[in-house]
């Protein structure tokens, strides 16, 4: 009889550890699609990270010497640093790869993009020579996993 009783109470255990961890693994996902709605908030609202990647999109950005200091610079920045923080939630492993369909045709249209190429390309050399760390360090490796 008392092994009946232990049986069973392991039994409950196990259920209610079941139920438990789905109802953690239902609550991930919905704060990760929360998460995931207010970036992608952000970046419609933000009207300068929005200009800036419509002229990219357009074939319109071109990156020279006149580019720095300048607003657009900024802007770009702005850009940037808003899909390198999104490399790095992945990375971290707060986010997946299935994440990015959400960001993944205005992130490719971004990163395939020559001038963004030339100025992260700049940029990098920049920090080098100035012994500091790359401002964008997630660009490059979300180029690498999403290949053109």
């Amino acid at each position: 009889m008392i092994e009946l009783v232990q049986v069973i109470a392991n039994l409950a255990t196990t259920v209610a550890l079941g139920i438990a961890s789905w109802q953690l693994y239902v609550n991930s996902k919905q704060r990760r699609a929360e998460h995931i709605f207010s970036l992608l908030s952000l970046f419609h609202s933000d009207t300068a990270m929005y200009d800036i990647y419509y002229k990219i999109e357009y074939g319109n950005f071109k990156y020279d010497e006149s580019h720095h200091l300048s607003k657009e610079e900024k802007d770009l920045d702005r850009l940037l640093g808003f899909f390198d923080n999104i490399g790095r939630l992945y990375f971290m492993g707060l986010i997946n790869k299935s994440d990015f369909g959400i960001f993944g045709y205005e992130m490719k249209t971004m990163l395939d993009d020559d001038g963004v190429v030339a100025y992260l390309s700049f940029i990098t050399d920049y920090s080098k020579s100035r012994h500091r760390p790359n401002p964008f360090p997630n660009l490059e490796k979300l180029r690498n996993l999403f290949p053109k």
